[in-house]
């Protein structure tokens, strides 16, 4: 089973972004939605990066769409 979810990560500007907020341990941090999955058995297959808005305030934000994927037994 598989499944997308979209997810707005903060304080990051595209991929470069992303490698940074994965470092600080901020990656995907308080997404309920996203922690449910997870909670249900699904784990992170892949993600793309769909959008940086820069408009929202001084720091900018990076649009990623999760690729969630659940193994069957």
């Amino acid at each position: 089973m598989e499944k997308q979810v979209t997810i707005v990560v903060p304080n990051a500007s595209g991929e470069d972004g992303l490698t940074q907020a994965c470092k600080r341990g901020d990656l995907f941090r308080h997404e309920a939605l996203l922690e449910d999955h997870l909670k249900d058995g699904y784990h992170i297959h892949d993600y793309k990066v769909m959008d940086v808005d820069r408009s929202a305030s001084a720091t900018p934000r990076t649009i990623v769409q999760v690729f969630l994927k659940k193994w069957l037994a």
